[in-house]
């Protein structure tokens, strides 16, 4: 499969060089809190800002992702929305007025991988109250003149929700052979409802490191007080030894481990080599997955935690809040790529 997904990759799109739209440009029109809505939930397809996850990389799932993009620019580019003028502004924010009040945009399947795109009531509201003041900026004796085009536009955007049905059962297909070939490779694997499944094969990736805080060493309460194995798949590793950053999709395994049980009060062991701190049972896992547009409020870094208890562990876990990780992290490992590099070597230095 991961053969396959590999020989899948190199395949030619059929929605031409979409990725070769520069970035950058004008900014995303509004005002400030109506910019982060956009750019939320909105410039992924409609602006040349496009953030491509890592399964945008293996097809056929990429080529819909890019369809997406190309049709979503064709339509509306927020990075073009200067250029409009008057008229096209007017035009471009009675049918998307329209189709968000609908709850057609953003689309259901989008959301379905992309869950913190889905709008409140109140960003709707945002929304509609600003593409309803940029549609009343043209007088109504030209607005009738403009019927044809804005009839135009609502028939592309009713043949692009017609032809994102029919590709729904291509797009199931291609969502779980992208799934396998993910999780074959690593990747993180979300349900429908954004929660992460726990990776597979990761204690073949390349271990960087235990760190250790027994319980014996801070008077019985330590706050983290298991071994810590932590896994890292070896090329990701070797991008972070070369740049000092951690490649989109990048999942980072933090298994727990308890302590072999001990015969000295702080919890050592008289071992064949010495006194010492040994591994025990399996004890929790969790993960921390880099995705820059998913995660953008914690620093471009999730965490997850499957369960801090023996196997088996749970079977999805749910997105943590920031103060339950992310903070600690953004506090004292921002500049290293949300990633302790004290404890692990392999980190300190690029090979």
């Amino acid at each position: 499969m991961a053969a396959l997904a590999g020989l899948a990759s190199w395949l030619p799109s059929p929605f031409g060089e979409v990725r070769q739209v520069q970035a950058g440009g004008k900014r995303l029109p509004g005002e400030p809190a109506l910019r982060l809505v956009l750019e939320r939930a909105c410039a992924n397809c409609h602006s040349n800002e496009t953030t491509w996850p890592w399964y945008s990389h293996v097809a056929p799932a990429s080529w819909l992702l890019e369809q997406d993009v190309s049709e979503g620019r064709k339509f509306l580019n927020f990075s073009r929305w200067p250029d409009y003028g008057p008229e096209g502004q007017s035009q471009l924010s009675a049918v998307a007025s329209s189709q968000v009040q609908a709850g057609a945009m953003p689309p259901t399947r989008y959301l379905a991988l992309h869950p913190e795109a889905r709008l409140s009531q109140a960003e709707k509201d945002q929304l509609v109250a600003w593409f309803n003041r940029q549609s009343n900026q043209v007088p109504p004796a030209r607005k009738r003149n403009s019927g044809k085009g804005i009839q135009r536009k609502e028939n592309h955007m009713k043949r692009s929700v017609l032809f994102g049905l029919f590709i729904a059962a291509a797009a199931v297909i291609g969502l779980r052979f992208t799934q396998t070939s993910a999780q074959a490779a690593g990747g993180p694997v979300y349900t429908a409802d954004g929660q992460l499944k726990p990776p597979t094969g990761y204690r073949k990736w390349v271990f960087i490191g235990a760190p250790l805080t027994p319980n014996g060493l801070n008077g019985g309460k330590a706050g983290f007080p298991e071994f810590h194995n932590v896994y890292v798949e070896d090329k990701n590793l070797t991008a972070y030894q070369k740049t000092g950053e951690f490649p989109e999709g990048t999942v980072i395994v933090k298994e727990l481990l308890l302590l072999r049980k001990g015969n000295h009060p702080d919890g050592s062991a008289d071992t064949a080599s010495g006194r010492g701190f040994g591994e025990g049972e399996f004890n929790g896992m969790d993960v921390t997955v880099k995705e820059s547009q998913r995660y953008a409020n914690t620093n471009k870094w999730g965490f997850y935690n499957f369960g801090h208890h023996a196997l088996p562990y749970e079977a999805t876990a749910k997105l943590a809040s920031k103060q339950e990780c992310a903070a600690c992290h953004i506090a004292g490992a921002a500049k290293t790529d949300m990633t302790w590099v004290d404890f692990y070597p392999v980190l300190r230095g690029k090979n």
